[in-house]
């Protein structure tokens, strides 16, 4: 089996995601568009949630929602876009991380 190597790591990037107000209800679904020229067509990228505060939730808060984040709509040379979906809808900003390879 291969192990990984940091080092391999051709860029990352870390970006807030929006579900919305708490007034206006809660959101399944969000997405950033994120800027990453790092990025190719083979590209594997592996996104994150992370727990860091946001100006909306404490850094628990984004495990106790069971956020998962998604690469899509990869541009080489430009960016992507990163989907997060919340099982039982939440509201605020979280923190999102990607790397790739």
């Amino acid at each position: 089996m291969a192990r990984f190597d940091p080092k391999q790591i051709d860029g990352r990037v870390q970006a807030l995601v929006d579900f919305g107000h708490a007034s206006g209800g809660e959101d399944f679904n969000a997405s950033v568009t994120v800027a990453a020229p790092w990025v190719r067509a083979d590209s594997i990228i592996t996104c994150t949630v992370d727990t860091k505060a946001t100006p909306d939730h404490s850094g628990e808060d984004a495990l106790a929602e069971g956020l998962r984040a998604y690469p899509s709509n990869i541009v080489p040379g430009i960016g992507f876009d990163i989907l997060v979906s919340a099982p039982d809808g939440t509201w605020g900003r979280y923190y999102v991380n990607a790397s790739g390879v």
